[in-house]
């Protein structure tokens, strides 16, 4: 059967219904078939670039705690699209110390992601920090597992609470800022272009030997 794309989805459908969870994975499916021949040709980060671990020292990444990573298939120089930064469906559970006043925080971020080969994955991290609670202490987050598995569409937004219609705009986005890039490079391509014809012409103007 015949894969549709987005556009005949969107133009078959009554225009006076809403579209409902079902038509969003399928609009997500149509714009992946969309873009997967071409992401190996665009700039994508690698899981452990991925800055999500904010402290008192600033933003940090997967890379830093260099944590221990679960999956035989995947790790963290795993290239993909993820979602921006700050949207990582995350919980916090925090524990006190009342003999040392320490105060420990667990926390858990999930995720979705699309390999550069067009997989979906799953994305668990966990995280620990402690720090003091009775004097001032830069609190540090560390990382200490990621979790990563393949998995389906369907069942990466029931795992990270995220709607088809927010993965859907995610990879729009990535594709408008593609297309950005490649108008930059074509731009940049041009006037090397024209400054070597413009060479060649004058170097045909001059004696030969």
């Amino acid at each position: 059967m015949e894969k549709k794309t987005g556009l005949e989805i969107l133009v078959r459908r009554d225009g006076r219904c809403a579209l409902h969870e079902t038509d969003w994975l399928k609009l997500v499916e149509a714009r992946l078939e969309m873009i997967k021949p071409h992401l190996r040709d665009m700039t994508l980060k690698s899981l452990g670039d991925i800055r999500i671990i904010n402290d008192d020292f600033g933003f940090h990444d997967l890379n830093r705690d260099k944590p221990k990573v679960s999956g035989e298939k995947f790790n963290l120089a795993t290239r993909g699209i993820f979602p921006n930064n700050d949207i990582w469906a995350g919980t916090a559970i925090e524990e006190y110390d009342r003999e040392g006043g320490t105060s420990a925080t667990a926390a858990t971020y999930r995720s979705w992601g699309l390999t550069r080969d067009g997989e979906w994955i799953m994305i668990e991290v966990f995280s620990t920090n402690k720090h003091k609670r009775y004097r001032y202490e830069r609190r540090a987050e560390q990382v200490k597992t990621v979790k990563i598995e393949e998995s389906t569409l369907a069942d990466a937004c029931v795992f990270c609470k995220r709607s088809p219609q927010d993965i859907w705009k995610r990879l729009g986005e990535i594709v408008k800022k593609w297309a950005e890039h490649r108008k930059n490079l074509y731009e940049d391509a041009q006037c090397l272009e024209e400054e070597v014809l413009w060479e060649e012409a004058f170097i045909e103007l001059l004696p030969q030997e």
